[in-house]
């Protein structure tokens, strides 16, 4: 794997922030990605968008799977590659929540938790529609309410990606 090259694959997780974190620390310029998670902490990946944002070069993605959490980070990078096969799991999340019996033990806390979960999926919701989707706030909702996997070319339609390479049709 070219030194340029920062795979990320498994959970979204503190982890996962960390490496990338350490990467960034010592790579300049224009770097690559490989994505392959199920996704994690949404919290996590409003942190690691945030750090690849702010770097200084043109990042690349190349999604394998990018599901639930994982959507944002590829999101923030300038050009986003799929490949026929690849996959992207949208659906509502439980961004910033964390669940605890100690934590629901009025429902003004009750409100409070669903008012900050609604405040993320505001934010992640702008982070995709910003970012080029191509259908309505309407459309992005019943993705999420499907629970929709988008494969490829779907992506590209959506414009959850720029480029789709077609796997199926390439020559050994």
């Amino acid at each position: 794997m070219d030194q340029k090259t920062l795979v990320l694959s498994g959970e979204v997780s503190g982890k996962m922030y960390q490496s990338v974190v350490s990467f960034l620390n010592r790579t300049k310029g224009d770097f690559k990605i490989q994505i392959a998670s199920a996704g994690g902490s949404t919290d996590v990946a409003f942190a690691i968008y945030d750090r690849l944002k702010l770097h200084r070069g043109k990042i690349e993605c190349t999604v394998f799977q990018a599901s639930s959490a994982a959507v944002i980070i590829v999101q923030a990078c300038a050009h986003r590659v799929a490949f026929t096969h690849s996959l992207m799991h949208l659906h509502y999340g439980t961004v910033g929540l964390s669940l605890s019996e100690d934590r629901l033990v009025s429902p003004t806390q009750v409100e409070r938790i669903l008012l900050e979960v609604k405040g993320g999926m505001q934010a992640y919701d702008r982070i995709i529609i910003e970012r080029g989707f191509r259908g309505s706030s309407e459309d992005l909702n019943r993705l999420y309410t499907a629970e929709s996997s988008l494969r490829g070319e779907e992506l590209l339609r959506f414009g959850l990606v720029d480029e789709v390479i077609d796997t199926v049709s390439m020559g050994k």
